[in-house]
């Protein structure tokens, strides 16, 4: 009885010294973890903001702030801001559902099928999304945990490859790295947002600030082919 006792005692404790706290992890150790929890994620909600600053798609449209939902491995819905030159801009509405491309019309609701060549982010792809954006981290440091809308997280500061974010947003890249800020749930070890310091894009300069946040993970989400 008493060896029994002894065998479920040391297979306890083996059990919780198994991983260490959050609070005790390496960096790098973070971001692994964080890979993982994204590559095992179904949906999310985003919102990219760039104060005074802009991203040129590939396909050669120009937006500033960006917000939507996605969902894997290759659904997006999302409303941006379009600039159209000469100080004009327009809210349009994008629909990405694998290789097909949806738009609205400029200052229109009316939907119209466009190009596959049409740029829309990747966050949930595994190799050009958040999951690859992850991996590209590169001197990660442990800075104070904080805490944003109410979720404890880890906060780590590192140097950015500048493509690893082109590719995610499938935007053009003009450096090749970047300065950053990360916050990571300290329990599900999702990425809660992202804070990016340097030029991304022409235009830009060193003090340029860009953050993309996201948030209701695996909320059930319905993204659609519109009428058109």
């Amino acid at each position: 009885m008493k060896l029994a006792l002894l065998m479920l005692t040391a297979t306890l404790g083996l059990s919780a010294c198994g991983s260490p706290a959050a609070d005790d992890m390496a960096p790098h150790d973070i971001l692994v973890r964080a890979t993982d929890a994204t590559d095992k994620l179904n949906s999310a909600h985003f919102s990219l903001q760039q104060p005074n600053a802009s991203l040129h798609l590939t396909s050669g449209i120009q937006i500033s702030d960006a917000e939507g939902d996605i969902q894997a491995p290759d659904r997006l819905q999302m409303k941006f801001t379009i600039l159209l030159g000469g100080g004009l801009s327009a809210e349009e509405h994008l629909i990405a559902l694998g290789d097909e491309r949806f738009l609205t019309i400029p200052r229109t609701e009316q939907w119209l099928v466009s190009a596959s060549s049409t740029a829309a982010p990747h966050f949930l792809d595994r190799n050009r999304g958040v999951a690859s954006l992850l991996r590209s981290i590169g001197d990660p440091r442990r800075l104070t945990n904080a805490v944003l809308d109410s979720i404890r997280t880890l906060h780590i500061k590192g140097t950015l490859r500048a493509s690893a974010f082109a590719e995610m947003m499938d935007s053009q890249s003009t450096t090749d790295v970047v300065n950053g800020e990360l916050w990571i749930g300290a329990d599900d070890f999702l990425l809660r947002q992202l804070m990016l310091e340097g030029p991304l894009d022409a235009g830009d300069t060193d003090s340029t600030v860009r953050v993309l946040e996201f948030s209701n993970f695996d909320t059930p989400v319905a993204i659609a082919r519109p009428a058109t």
